[in-house]
């Protein structure tokens, strides 16, 4: 099927799920179209350090945000090869399984919770997605649209939040 083809790179040790807003469907169609931040919207907390464990120090990821540029510095495990990224998106959407050629078998239409993180803030949210054919839509807990930073967006699925925490500046080292 065409979504269980956007998300071939999916390693079965690591649950990960990365995709970029710059992957096109193969009608050349986007996967979401999200707005750009006109205003501030309502902040769960300052994150300028968000951290997802994914139980092996070669598959955790960190990212650190730098408030001179407004991006996040992603590094994984001993990885040092830094991407500089403006949101930082997060979809919890449970793993169905091993799927076709020993992929993950995650779902993604339908509807869940979502993490977006920007400007140093974390900001609370759900995803919708009704068809392969759709775009994904993004909103906040009042429902309004997610307001994302312009540049580029690092979007990862994970199965359970509780895998995910992130430190305001006062608690970073």
């Amino acid at each position: 099927s065409k979504s269980m083809r956007l998300f071939g790179a999916v390693s079965q040790s690591s649950c990960l799920l990365r995709i970029l807003f710059q992957i096109f469907l193969s009608q050349n169609q986007c996967l979401c179209r999200p707005k750009m931040a006109r205003q501030a919207g309502v902040a769960a907390g300052q994150a300028n350090r968000i951290t997802i464990n994914f139980f092996n120090q070669l598959h955790n990821v960190t990212y650190l945000y730098n408030p001179e540029n407004k991006r996040y510095l992603r590094s994984n495990g001993t990885v040092q090869r830094q991407a500089s990224i403006s949101n930082v998106l997060l979809l919890e959407i449970p793993v169905q399984g091993i799927g076709e050629y020993h992929r993950l078998n995650i779902p993604v239409q339908g509807t869940g919770s979502a993490m977006l993180f920007r400007d140093g803030n974390a900001y609370e949210g759900a995803w919708a997605k009704e068809g392969t054919d759709t775009f994904f839509s993004f909103t906040d807990m009042q429902g309004e649209p997610l307001q994302f930073a312009k540049g580029q967006t690092w979007m990862t699925v994970l199965d359970d939040f509780s895998r995910l925490s992130w430190r305001s500046p006062d608690e970073v080292l």
